[in-house]
């Protein structure tokens, strides 16, 4: 912790709680600290990035996609993201040790500036190019962040979070890919984007989207936000879905950081599942209760299946709602969760999968 701050003109020692040197009356700047906070064993993610946000109210938490450990920036007002350049006007978060070289960095890549409440990125004219949300930046020309923001420098992944005094009400574009899991889907691995595959698959999956963010607009007491397609272009090549949205950033978000975290620890039981469904006999009848529109609440339903349903109710439809509302009444709890269970359902047991960007990320 910083005790002192050193006049960068008279150079005496003031108090560190001043923002005027108490000799000559110079503004004060406070040095630029960086912080590489370990990941308990026992947090998830989310909860996580969510203590970090709490412990550093005044900081910019970056959190780079694949690695365990956040970086965490306090008193910067701007910020080069780069790899292995020297420090000159701006602290610097060197990306080499997170493969910022092979994933197409440049040395000066993009830089974040704070002003006021707010927090802006910039592309230096990179090599490889700045995305937010996947959106392209126009170079030297400043985009204002929110806080969950998905940050693509070349290839290279980043989330930005932080605190901000003001609402951050925005309609904006979202764009992520899905992909259709063979292992999970109960069609034989094929190319091409087929009827069935639209009308049983993707649109009950972007319909449940909207149903979310709906939900988190009910919750927050919003309008409805107007969530529409803006593109779905399906690459024939490595069979990608790339979906262009207008509004949904919560859901995209919830769908990002919670559910596809729960997939990935429940992958095992859900390929299980598929398995079940697939297999002749009455348990593929009782196992595709989990993909109709129908009540999960089943009494004969196998084991293997059982346990997969009360996780997703005991665990995902919970996480799920204190995200969305970290302090809600607890007499509300059940009803919320029946309101939620239906379109989850869809989102959480879908052979789709979410990827930021590519498949390979």
């Amino acid at each position: 912790m910083v005790d002192s701050l050193i006049c960068p003109v008279c150079h005496r020692r003031n108090r560190a709680d001043v923002t005027q040197c108490a000799y000559c009356g110079e503004a004060l700047i406070r040095p630029a600290i960086l912080i590489k906070p370990e990941k308990p064993a026992d947090y998830t993610e989310q909860a996580y990035i969510e203590q970090l946000l709490h412990q550093h109210e005044d900081g910019l938490v970056l959190y780079i996609a694949g690695y365990k450990q956040c970086i965490v920036f306090k008193h910067a007002e701007q910020v080069i993201l780069g790899r292995q350049i020297k420090q000159e006007n701006a602290p610097v978060i060197d990306l080499v040790d997170y493969g910022g070289h092979t994933l197409g960095v440049s040395r000066q890549h993009a830089q974040i500036t704070l002003s006021g409440n707010a927090y802006f990125l910039t592309d230096l004219n990179s090599a490889n190019g700045t995305f937010v949300n996947e959106k392209p930046l126009e170079p030297d020309s400043p985009y204002q962040l929110y806080s969950g923001d998905m940050i693509r420098l070349g290839q290279l992944l980043i989330f930005a979070y932080f605190f901000s005094g003001q609402s951050q009400k925005r309609i904006d574009e979202q764009h992520f890919t899905l992909i259709m899991n063979p292992l999970l889907s109960q069609y034989p691995a094929s190319p091409g984007l087929t009827a069935a595959r639209l009308n049983n698959h993707l649109m009950p999956y972007l319909n449940a989207l909207i149903d979310l963010q709906h939900f988190a607009d009910m919750l927050h007491h919003r309008e409805p936000e107007e969530v529409s397609i803006l593109s779905i272009i399906y690459s024939q090549e490595d069979g990608v879905i790339s979906i262009g949205l207008r509004g949904g950033g919560d859901a995209v978000f919830i769908l990002r950081q919670l559910v596809r975290e729960w997939r990935r620890r429940k992958a095992n039981d859900l390929l299980q599942q598929r398995r079940l469904n697939q297999a002749p006999g009455v348990l593929s009848s009782e196992t595709a209760r989990i993909d109709a529109d129908r009540t999960l609440d089943t009494e004969d339903i196998s084991a293997q299946v059982h346990d997969i349903i009360h996780q997703f109710q005991d665990q995902l439809l919970v996480d799920v709602l204190a995200h969305i509302l970290p302090e809600h009444d607890p007499s509300d709890m059940k009803t919320y969760l029946d309101q939620m269970l239906p379109f989850l359902r869809i989102l959480s047991f879908s052979p789709l999968e979410i990827f930021a960007t590519q498949p390979h990320d």
